[in-house]
């Protein structure tokens, strides 16, 4: 199809004649359709599709001598079976390799994926480490002056370390518990 364009300066490549312009247009509307859709067709069936199939002489119009290529060998002049589309053994092969192609690119594109999700979780992993020992120096560091400060106001050193405190029996003590609980004393 791309022999049936003409370059002309300013406009770019345009079609040679009217009936390569519609056929370019119908395989253009059909290839925006089947995306909008979600349908997947060969492209060879696309333009199958956008030419109407083979003509009454059983030909592919655009195609020319390939279209043995792409859409299989002819069957007879006017027949039925000349308007069905059948892929030839090279359009077969090539939708099976473009198949194969999708699905290395799927399982690699998985693998990416994967390695990048758990090369990202190590990094953060690494990152959360590097976060929280920060966050406990400084949490000790606080703390540390904390007891500094509260050691400066309150702590005298001089009567904390000499003054022993005084050991009382439990006893002598008549609300502590002692041998004197429940009774009363009387003197």
């Amino acid at each position: 199809m791309k022999t049936h364009f003409k370059e002309i300066p300013g406009k770019g490549k345009v079609p040679a004649n009217v009936k390569v312009k519609n056929i370019a247009e119908n395989y253009k509307k059909n290839v925006e359709e089947a995306t909008t859709q979600g349908i997947k067709k060969s492209p060879n069936k696309l333009y199958w599709e956008s030419v109407g199939g083979r003509n009454k002489k059983s030909r592919v119009r655009g195609v020319g001598q390939s279209a043995e290529l792409y859409y299989g060998n002819r069957t007879g002049r006017g027949s039925r079976s000349s308007q069905q589309y059948t892929p030839s053994v090279v359009s077969q092969m090539q939708e099976q390799m473009d198949h194969r192609v999708e699905a290395l690119r799927s399982e690699i594109r998985n693998e990416l994926q994967s390695e990048i999700q758990s090369e990202l979780r190590s990094e953060m992993e690494v990152e959360m480490q590097a976060q929280i020992q920060a966050e406990v120096a400084q949490m000790e560091r606080r703390a540390e002056e904390r007891w500094n400060d509260f050691m400066r106001r309150f702590g005298n050193s001089d009567t904390c370390s000499t003054i022993q405190p005084q050991r009382r029996d439990p006893r002598d003590d008549p609300g502590s518990g002692g041998a004197s609980q429940g009774n009363p004393a009387f003197f």
